[in-house]
């Protein structure tokens, strides 16, 4: 889809923007993996006076980062693993990169949810819990959510043909 096709669609429920206080969200997988396209659909809905979302979990240069800040109204921002031998056995990447940008969001005063998967064997340990709780007690944070595993993915691994990873539940 262009920008102006997505724009339609969210300008068809614009006044249940206004009435609620929502707007548009832009996930995926990364968003910000097609960058042109999702800061081209920032910006058109900014100039609408629509409010944004970015659903990040991060993994993004922090140059690019900061070029959307001015675009986005709220970031949900995940935190996944607490240490960088885990995360990366887990995400693939030490995680490094995505605390620094945490911390540039925090110190420019962005709006910011942190969404925190808490997987079964995985990061649901006392220390995880307690580097969540860090974050928690830091006033820059306006919620952090503790979001329980769902098996919901695993028909993409499915249509994939790869092994669906097993997690305790």
């Amino acid at each position: 889809m262009t920008v102006e096709e997505v724009m339609e669609t969210v300008r068809s429920d614009r006044s249940f923007y206004e009435t609620s206080g929502g707007g548009l969200t832009i996930s995926g997988g990364e968003p910000t993996v097609q960058y042109a396209f999702c800061q081209a659909l920032l910006f058109a809905a900014k100039l609408e006076g629509i409010h944004t979302c970015l659903d990040t979990c991060g993994q993004v240069s922090t140059e690019r980062l900061r070029e959307l800040l001015p675009l986005v109204d709220l970031f949900h921002f995940d935190l996944k693993y607490w240490e960088p031998e885990g995360h990366r056995r887990w995400t693939g990447v030490d995680g490094a990169l995505i605390l620094r940008n945490l911390e540039m969001l925090v110190e420019a005063g962005a709006r910011i949810h942190l969404r925190c998967p808490i997987v079964p064997g995985v990061n649901d340990s006392e220390a995880h819990a307690a580097f969540l709780a860090e974050w928690e007690r830091r006033p820059e944070i306006e919620l952090l959510e503790r979001l329980p595993y769902h098996s919901i993915g695993n028909a993409k691994y499915e249509d994939l043909a790869m092994p669906v990873p097993a997690f305790e539940i």
